[in-house]
Formats: C-alpha cells, structure tokens, sequence
C-alpha cells in the first residue's frame, strides 16, 4: 500500500520561527517567497498557508526577533516585506 508522510503538526509549529529566522537571515522577504521557499526546500513536505504563516511572522515581530514593512509593488499596491533584526 502507498503511504504518504505526513509530517506532524506539533513539528511544523515548533520548527516554524527557526526555519523563518534562517530564510531571513539571508536577506528581505515577502509573505508569499517564505512560503513557496519552504515548500521547495521541504520536497513538497511542508505546505505552509497565508493563515499559519503570517500570524506566526506577526508574533516574531511583536517579540522583536523581525521587522516588517509596507513597500510599493505596483502602481497602488504595498505588500509587506519581513527582514531579520539585526542585533
């Protein structure tokens, strides 16, 4: 029988902000990069939504491990991009 891993949810949220912090720690990212960043890297395994991710982003940024800021993509559009604070 074909068997899928699945990789728990309790390892998923216990392995978020480390694996944020070291995708940051190369550089600036939006949202979306993060996500399709840890999807490539994971093979497919780790399949992070808009939901789980940005909530965890935001507590980063209120526990002040990351910044955020609103930059200009288009003509009327601002997205968010999240870099690693420096300390």
């Amino acid at each position: 029988m074909y068997r899928v891993s699945m990789i728990r949810k309790e390892l998923v949220a216990a392995s978020a902000e480390p694996l944020i912090l070291s995708l940051l720690a190369r550089g600036e990212s939006y949202g979306y990069a993060i996500i399709q960043e840890v999807k490539a890297r994971s093979g497919g395994k780790l399949q992070w939504t808009d939901g789980m991710l940005y909530p965890v982003l935001h507590r980063m940024e209120h526990r002040g491990l990351i910044k955020a800021r609103w930059v200009k993509v288009k003509p009327g559009g601002k997205e968010i991009l999240f870099a690693q604070k420096r300390r």
